[in-house]
């Protein structure tokens, strides 16, 4: 991943979604991960443009509930502060 290509915004969200995944002790960074993020994301075009079609809160308790179903990581396998993979990486 080249993050020169990326804008600032972007780059908020990806390290919003790796956020997410090591506070669910998720293995890996998910579409829902970075998803949540985006509709997290203050200003975002995402969440407005997605509030005009469907009603966000909903879509949020979703995605939260379906990531804290996936497999988790504990022990020393992946320490807190260490950077995990984006699916397929």
């Amino acid at each position: 991943m080249n993050a020169q290509k990326f804008t600032q915004k972007s780059l908020e969200a990806v390290q919003s979604a790796q956020n997410l995944a090591i506070e669910n002790q998720n293995a890996q960074i998910e579409e829902m991960h970075l998803f949540l993020a985006l509709l997290e994301q203050e200003n975002s075009l995402i969440e407005e443009l997605f509030d005009k079609i469907n009603p966000n809160e909903k879509v949020k308790s979703d995605l939260k509930e379906k990531i804290a179903k996936e497999p988790k990581i504990t022990g020393s396998a992946r320490p807190k502060d260490r950077d995990i993979c984006f699916a397929k990486c």
